[in-house]
């Protein structure tokens, strides 16, 4: 198969959320498939990589309001975009990203009936990459291997794709209501060693989701802040799994 890239960029979803229902997963996608295995024999599998940084703009309105939970100076922009990174630390862990991948269909969602979810490490920190030297010689390695379009670990199945997450940011903009924009790549290599086809979604510049709740000021917001933020992640995925299957 001949190289296919792809570059998708944001735009913007119509509609609000209240209460932030859970996203319904694709009614096109069986719910339950057995275990696929390619010619070989090998199983099927699709790595997932879920991202531990979180980062913001703040240049609205909301940039003056007390978050609950929270007390800081005010005045300090630095303080403030901590708190929301914080936040979204724990209404979107690693661990939550995958969560809600899974409850989405996971593979599934992307076409890929029967592969196997194998989790890999989160996308770091800049905090810990500042910290850790063995991180930072990970993330150069990885950068080789994308540049040189090979498989990021060392796995032999004979069909095989990559699903990295790699954006989570969250903007508080003039004129426009605060929203979070999540990034996303997906890599298919099949048999193969090196890439066949590719599919990355950066920012625009345009909203992708706006928050209403989020971040919460008030104690009745937090439960709704935390819904809508996982429910604009989902929605999220599922949107740049329709791209995948087209």
């Amino acid at each position: 198969m001949n190289l296919r890239l792809f570059r998708i960029f944001l735009t913007a979803f119509a509609g609000t959320v209240a209460a932030a229902p859970v996203a319904a997963q694709d009614a096109s996608l069986p719910a339950v498939t057995a275990p696929k295995k390619g010619p070989d024999g090998s199983r099927c599998e699709l790595h997932v990589w879920p991202i531990d940084e979180y980062t913001t703009d703040m240049w609205g309105a909301l940039s003056a309001i007390p978050l609950v939970g929270f007390s800081l100076d005010q005045g300090s922009t630095k303080n403030r975009r901590q708190a929301i990174q914080s936040l979204m630390r724990e209404y979107l862990s690693p661990e939550i990203q995958i969560d809600l991948l899974r409850k989405q269909g996971g593979a599934n969602a992307l076409g890929l009936i029967g592969y196997e979810i194998i989790v890999e490490e989160a996308f770091p920190s800049r905090e810990a990459l500042k910290e850790s030297k063995e991180l930072r010689e990970k993330r150069k390695k990885r950068f080789a291997l994308l540049k040189a379009g090979k498989r990021l670990t060392d796995s032999q199945s004979s069909c095989y794709a990559e699903l990295g997450i790699t954006t989570v940011a969250y903007r508080d903009i003039p004129q426009l209501k605060s929203n979070m924009f999540i990034g996303w790549s997906y890599r298919y290599y099949g048999a193969s060693p090196t890439l066949q086809s590719e599919i990355v979604l950066n920012s625009g510049g345009v909203p992708d989701g706006s928050l209403n709740f989020f971040p919460p000021t008030t104690e009745v917001d937090v439960e709704r802040a935390r819904n809508e933020v996982q429910y604009q992640f989902t929605k999220g995925f599922l949107g740049f799994a329709r791209n995948v299957r087209r």
